[in-house]
């Protein structure tokens, strides 16, 4: 099955995973649970036992910090399925820049990290 795989500090990953619980589990290192936060048919499935596990911060996703990682897959009628194609570079691209997650007393600071530009000489 393809899904859209996103860990902290790195850009987005198309990668294949085996249709199977244990495989999801792996993925993002412990029990999933999934979200439903855009419109488009598909689900961000995450560590549902993250923040106690002691996970990084990973990305913000509609205002809500995801830790650890994480990854996006399509919505069939009773079970995930591949990713469409349509959405890959979609949310490649909402997940291109990987962020840092600095506290700042009672916050959180958040700064997405971008690549230098390159100097020509």
């Amino acid at each position: 099955m393809k899904v859209l795989f996103i860990e902290p500090l790195k850009p987005p990953r198309l990668i294949d995973t085996p249709h199977t619980l244990d495989a999801f589990n792996t993925l993002v290192e412990g029990a999933i649970a999934c979200t439903y936060p855009w419109d488009d048919l598909i689900g961000l499935v995450h560590n549902d036992n993250a923040i106690a596990e002691g996970a990084r911060p990973n990305r913000v996703v509609e205002g809500q910090i995801v830790y650890g990682p994480f990854f996006l897959t399509g919505l069939g009628e009773e079970d995930f399925t591949d990713i469409p194609e349509g959405l890959v570079d979609k949310y490649s691209k909402l997940f291109a820049a990987p962020e840092v997650f600095i506290p700042a007393g009672d916050h959180i600071a958040v700064i997405k990290v971008c690549a230098m530009p390159e100097v020509s000489s």
